[in-house]
């Protein structure tokens, strides 16, 4: 029976990636963006915040978009009916691109649209925060988002 230190070493001994992570970056835009939204759509099909955050980005953009869709939209990214654990991090993603969708509309002149999902997606974003077991990511971000309503609304 292999021993601990032995399962150790075999773990660190995996090879190293050629580049460094936040290189990565900088290299994504070589792909193309047609090949990156392939990326993400495979993406979205297993990672839940992933497809959240790509229906809400995608809704918004929508040359169609009203109210009903932008909150339809808003309620499913919002969506959290189970309690979810410390270690299902990354949530605040979800609410980071409300506002950037928010951003995306009063860049366009739709500064009423923005505003009112951004209001909304607060008041669901708070009433979902008891549902996080560590909600500092969740919290922090909806000040974010606040934080942007309030500077929009001066």
């Amino acid at each position: 029976m292999p021993s601990e230190k032995s399962r150790y070493l075999k773990r660190n001994l995996s090879p190293s990636p050629p580049i460094d992570f936040h290189e990565l970056r900088n290299h994504l835009a070589t792909l193309g963006v047609d090949r990156l939204a392939k990326i993400a759509w495979a993406c979205a099909q297993s990672d839940e915040t992933m497809n959240k955050t790509l229906m809400m980005a995608a809704t918004v953009r929508l040359p169609d978009l009203n109210w009903d869709k932008a909150k339809s939209a808003i309620d499913y990214a919002l969506h959290f009916p189970d309690y979810v654990r410390y270690t299902e991090n990354g949530h605040g993603m979800i609410l980071s691109e409300i506002q950037a969708s928010a951003e995306f509309l009063a860049g366009r002149n739709n500064l009423d649209l923005a505003l009112r999902i951004a209001r909304y997606a607060i008041e669901r974003g708070q009433e979902v925060a008891e549902n996080f077991e560590d909600d500092f990511d969740w919290t922090s971000t909806l000040d974010d988002l606040s934080e942007w309503v309030q500077k929009m609304k001066v």
